[in-house]
């Protein structure tokens, strides 16, 4: 059948999150029921995401997706994020190439939009390669070096605590406050932790200082350089950055080419952390994705299920060899593949003691092979550094974060199939 709005009702609950601060609704004309974020670039990349999406079930991607900056951001624009609106449509236009899955890198500038599209349409799944993030550099606002300030709040007590501690002498007074030499300061925070007065702040490289590996580093002129040989692929540095300016190349066009494409049996493995993002139960999710389009939903606790079984086998033998070694017996997970491609990276005199055990997601896209073989399988979960894994295992096709999943899924009208939720093939939702 093909789903009214009402079938799709289920995606309001599941869209629905704990209500914060200084929430950015998604702007008035998409449909995108109680979806909140918490800033702009969030907002902002939702929005493109349910725009293409949209095209793409209505048939008009390739036609009118270069029309996309112009819709969002009209010549009478009032408040552009930039410069004026032509900059806001440049930055629009390399954030929905990142979203079709490419490189803004590569980007020439003369490929249009319409270009881009159609190459994701005759995209092959082996065609999908590492890195999964992508820089826009245009868009980054090349930060200052990190450093340390004195604020107005400073007394200029007479202990003067901050030269005290300063471990280069690079803190002196001046009319009555103190003053931090930039050339002098080497960063180390000292002068910050003694301030009776809490007046010195730490004005950070939010990308550097999120990135947990060291994988980006500035330059004088305030460009960054990531290297993404080093790269984990956790996603931290694109969540830190307020401007917007690393993105994951999306997995979106060949997700809903497999749900739209009636020969194609396309399997939803939906991970149980994405249950933390709404107010809903597993069985209604199940039931909204089948009603979105997908044949099959998967409970990934089933492949964790299996994980745990394994692992608890070799746990006693990985221990009872290494203590035959004289190494420290222990053994550590393979289920974040941030923190196993960390280890391979950056820590690699312990990589031996990563368990050979795969992930539950890994699993149970196995399972959905074996039973429905020849299927399409989508992991849906949370994190970013999933999609690394999926272009890597050899049972996962693709992988979706609960917002690209929920927005494009939740469109008014959208085609579906002769399926209903009860014919869904789901595990039972754990407790």
């Amino acid at each position: 059948h093909k789903p009214q709005k009402g079938d799709l009702d289920t995606f309001s609950t599941m869209a629905a999150v704990p209500q914060s601060p200084a929430l950015y609704a998604v702007p008035d004309g998409c449909f995108t029921p109680h979806v909140k974020f918490e800033n702009a670039v969030q907002s902002t990349t939702a929005v493109i995401v349910e725009k293409i999406a949209k095209l793409f079930f209505e048939g008009r991607l390739v036609q009118d997706i270069d029309k996309v900056p112009l819709e969002l951001r009209p010549i009478n624009y009032e408040s552009p994020t930039r410069c004026c609106v032509w900059k806001d449509r440049a930055m629009l236009r390399l954030r929905i190439i990142a979203t079709l899955g490419f490189a803004v890198e590569k980007d020439d500038e003369i490929m249009t939009l319409s270009q881009y599209a159609e190459l994701a349409l005759k995209r092959k799944r082996d065609e999908i390669v590492a890195p999964v993030l992508t820089v826009i550099e245009s868009a980054c606002h090349k930060c200052t070096r990190q450093q340390y300030l004195v604020t107005d709040a400073c007394q200029g007590c007479f202990a003067s605590p901050c030269r005290s501690n300063c471990p280069k002498r690079a803190i002196t007074k001046r009319d009555g406050r103190s003053v931090i030499d930039a050339s002098k300061c080497i960063s180390c925070g000292k002068c910050q932790k003694v301030c009776p007065y809490n007046a010195i702040i730490n004005i950070p490289i939010p990308c550097v200082a999120a990135c947990p590996v060291g994988a980006i580093t500035p330059l004088p002129d305030g460009r960054k350089v990531f290297d993404f040989d080093k790269c984990t692929f956790c996603g931290a540095c694109m969540r830190a950055c307020p401007f917007g300016a690393v993105m994951p190349k999306t997995h979106l066009i060949d997700v809903v080419r497999s749900v739209a494409d009636p020969q194609s049996v396309t399997v939803a493995l939906l991970a149980p952390a994405v249950l933390g993002h709404s107010t809903t139960d597993f069985q209604t999710l199940s039931a909204a994705l089948i009603a979105a389009g997908f044949d099959h939903v998967l409970d990934v606790s089933l492949g964790a299920d299996i994980t745990a079984m394994k692992e608890a086998q070799e746990l006693p033998l990985m221990l009872a060899e290494r203590e035959k070694k004289g190494e420290t017996p222990f053994m550590t997970t393979s289920c974040c593949p941030a923190y196993v491609r960390c280890i391979k990276k950056h820590a690699p005199e312990i990589e031996d003691a990563i368990t050979s055990t795969r992930s539950p997601m890994h699993y149970t896209a196995e399972l959905a092979r074996q039973k429905w073989p020849g299927c399409t399988t989508v992991f849906i979960g949370p994190c970013v550094a999933k999609r690394y894994e999926a272009i890597c295992d050899e049972h996962t096709d693709f992988a979706l974060t609960f917002v690209e999943m929920v927005l494009p899924f939740s469109i008014s009208g959208m085609p579906g199939r002769s399926l209903t939720p009860h014919s869904s093939q789901s595990s039972p939702p754990r407790t």
